[in-house]
């Protein structure tokens, strides 16, 4: 029950303060809140009935339930130790991008920067610097190499700058081994959604091609991977 109440309470308090960064960025206020002034009371359970707008409350529903199941994964292996703090700020991260990336097809560098600067302070005192380090360098000139080649054959963008980024980024946090699974997920996961989507395309006889951010995937990859490496379940 404890459990329960602090990740209620932590989750409010991070979908609040994230919705309100991003929304200075993107039009992501108005995605969520139609006719409603922000308020933190909107992001606390029952009380997002009080939202109008009803796709908003359903957005709202989705988020916070994702926030709190994550908040309680976390807090369950971790207590409140340093290391709660740590993948606490790392799910954060992830959320403004999946938040943003969907709106404006772009990560910012602010955001990326922050996550680069509190994981290479985090491991200075309390993880392993070198790997942490090797790992985000491993992970940066892996994925840049490939999307060069790529790019010189197809002549035209393969990937975002942000997404390169990103990966090196949450190799930083991970270490090589768990990035390059990280990017393995997400390009599956990506792949599979656009063949579900043509399909559907297909079958309805409707057009729903549209250009798509690969960040969200990428960090809903990094938070899957994040949960099963707690459990020691093997991902390789």
């Amino acid at each position: 029950m404890n459990i329960f109440i602090i990740s209620v309470i932590l989750a409010s308090i991070i979908n609040y303060l994230t919705v309100k960064m991003v929304s200075k960025k993107c039009d992501i206020y108005s995605y969520y809140f139609k006719n409603n002034k922000l308020n933190l009371i909107y992001f606390l359970p029952v009380f997002n009935l009080l939202i109008k707008c009803k796709k908003s409350r359903v957005k709202v529903l989705l988020i916070n339930i994702v926030t709190i199941l994550s908040i309680s994964f976390i807090f369950y292996k971790f207590k409140m130790s340093i290391y709660f703090f740590y993948y606490i700020v790392f799910f954060t991260i992830l959320m403004l991008v999946i938040l943003i990336d969907m709106d404006t097809y772009t990560i910012p560098n602010k955001i990326i920067l922050f996550g680069i600067i509190f994981s290479v302070s985090f491991n200075l005192f309390y993880g392993n610097i070198f790997e942490s380090i090797f790992g985000g360098l491993v992970s940066f000139f892996s994925i840049f190499s490939i999307v060069f080649l790529v790019e010189k054959f197809i002549k035209k963008e393969a990937m975002g700058r942000g997404d390169i980024k990103l990966f090196s980024m949450i190799g930083l946090f991970f270490g090589y081994e768990k990035t390059f699974i990280v990017i393995n997920l997400s390009m599956h996961t990506c792949l599979f959604y656009f063949f579900i989507t043509n399909m559907i395309s297909f079958i309805n006889k409707k057009d729903y091609k549209t250009i798509l951010p690969f960040g969200p995937f990428i960090s809903i990859s990094s938070i899957l991977v994040m949960f099963l490496s707690f459990n020691n379940i093997s991902i390789m």
